[in-house]
């Protein structure tokens, strides 16, 4: 926000700073010295009417609102200044200079507000990203129409005087040199208008290919959803095996630790292992400032992802960390709806493979990649009932002997304590010891598990997600070295080529 700040602020002395160029005179400068503070000040009394903030955004369209905003006094102080210089006084000038531009400055400010307008009344998305940044440039606009059509004739009346200047006889030498060009510029200018004038056909001529060529160029130019930043930051996200030991985890992450650190514009390493489970692990890298290295975030990405995708047994992601674009997700989004949670996982699988092999894709991954162990209970149900065994008894001792039950509590100094009670780890670990837990009968008798059941190793999605009454599965992947747009439409071209069963469908994130 301080970048944004600064650069506005650049900008407007920047402005002024040409503005002394062109009109070779100090008096004329200092008006718009003092329009550009009031036209902004004007535009906060109605960005803080309208409740917006002061956002990115919201000060990204001020700093673009002052280049701007200095238009229309420009014009307007130009034509004072220009009736001056023909021998009229300093009010008269500003009177006649503001009525000859008055309508035109109007209708110029009025047409790029127009523009800008219609965003305000977008929904979605793209309200919450242009809103700020539309209000506020029209804000601006309109600020600085008022200050140009009311404040710059009063200032020009006062502070331009009734004396003449003659910037030729100036005896400033850069002054007179600034003169002597500002003069051929003009006289180059006009000539130009009067080929131009002359030759009618030609110039529409060459207005009609320019118009065709950049329509001829469109299709050339890349197209992404955010603009790709380098911010220097790189994220690792290292996903191993459920179940996986922390000390295994440990070693993997060491094992991109070491290579990371050989990577000459890497600045610092910082790793966290199991703080989500113990299987699970990251790693932020920091660059060295763009200004010390010759290569890109990306161009360093690609090279940490080529050495992680040869560590087996675990599952990588390599990604540029930057604020914007990790709001929004992976660039490439798929959806599969469907009811059949078993048949979308061997849909997406499939599917994967098919979009790995289209250029510039890279680490694809589903909603369904994370899934938990589990030692599955398969009932039958008949022999069940011959024991007189019901479906609930055989879950709530299962319950009762893996996850425990409260059966009291020790209390002690005015504290409770649960105690708890399940069985021991050799008689839950494996689908064999489960089969052997006692499960009471009507009768009084026990049966083991293992008896009306079934038991096996198995595993179930950690989540499970719905979209328009289906079951929803996720397809994210990575762009690289090729636009955005052009990759989605080899993306579609392989979907529409996949063949789906019948009750699945794909939409497009």
């Amino acid at each position: 926000v301080s970048g944004v700040a600064n650069n506005a602020v650049t900008g407007g002395l920047l402005a002024i700073a040409i503005l002394l160029v062109f009109l070779r005179s100090i008096r004329p400068t200092l008006v718009i010295g003092v329009a550009i503070p009031i036209s902004i000040l004007a535009a906060f009394v109605l960005v803080y009417f309208s409740k917006t903030t002061l956002n990115l955004l919201s000060l990204g369209g001020l700093a673009l609102g002052i280049g701007m905003l200095v238009d229309n006094s420009i014009v307007v102080l130009e034509n004072i200044f220009r009736h001056r210089e023909l021998g009229k006084k300093a009010r008269e000038a500003a009177v006649i200079g503001t009525e000859e531009v008055g309508m035109a400055v109007t209708a110029s400010t009025l047409t790029t507000v127009s523009v800008f307008v219609p965003v305000v009344f977008i929904s979605g998305m793209t309200a919450e990203i242009f809103r700020d940044l539309a209000l506020t440039v029209t804000f601006s606009l309109l600020a600085s129409l008022l200050v140009a059509l009311s404040l710059v004739p009063m200032l020009a009346s006062q502070i331009l005087g009734n004396s003449t200047f003659d910037a030729k006889e100036s005896r400033v030498p850069l002054i007179r040199w600034m003169t002597q060009m500002s003069d051929r510029m003009r006289q180059g200018y006009g000539r130009l208008v009067a080929w131009a004038l002359r030759r009618r056909l030609a110039t529409l001529g060459i207005a009609f290919a320019a118009l065709i060529l950049s329509l001829l160029l469109i299709p050339s130019v890349g197209m992404e959803f955010m603009p790709s930043m380098d911010q220097g930051t790189i994220a690792i996200s290292v996903s191993m095996p459920r179940g996986t030991r922390l000390e295994d985890t440990d070693m993997i992450v060491r094992d991109i630790e070491s290579y990371v650190a050989t990577i000459p514009e890497v600045d610092t390493i910082a790793s966290t292992v199991g703080s989500s489970g113990a299987d699970r692990a990251s790693v932020s890298v920091q660059l060295i400032p763009i200004s010390e290295r010759t290569r890109q975030t990306s161009e360093i990405v690609t090279q940490i992802h080529d050495f992680t995708a040869q560590i087996p047994g675990a599952e990588i992601t390599v990604s540029s960390d930057t604020l914007i674009t990790g709001s929004f997700g992976q660039p490439i989004q798929l959806q599969l709806r469907g009811d059949d949670l078993a048949m979308l996982e061997l849909v997406s699988q499939e599917l994967i493979g098919a979009l790995k092999e289209v250029e510039g894709t890279r680490q694809f991954t589903t909603s369904l990649d994370e899934s938990s162990p589990e030692i599955q209970v398969q009932i039958n149900r008949d022999k069940a009932a011959a024991q007189g065994i019901s479906v609930a008894q055989i879950a709530s001792t299962l319950r009762a002997a893996v996850s425990g039950t409260t059966v009291t509590k020790f209390r002690s100094e005015g504290k409770e304590i649960d105690v708890t009670v399940c069985l021991g780890e050799e008689w839950r670990g494996d689908p064999q010891a489960v089969g052997n837990i006692p499960i009471p009968t009507l009768r009084g008798s026990l049966v083991p598990l293992k008896d009306v059941a079934a038991l096996q190793y198995g595993t179930s999605p950690i989540q499970i997600t719905r979209s328009g009454q289906s079951r929803t599965v996720s397809i994210t992947g990575d762009v690289v070295d090729r636009p955005l747009n052009v990759v989605m439409e080899d993306v579609q071209k392989v979907v529409d080529n996949f063949p789906l069963p019948e009750g699945i469908i794909v939409e497009y994130g």
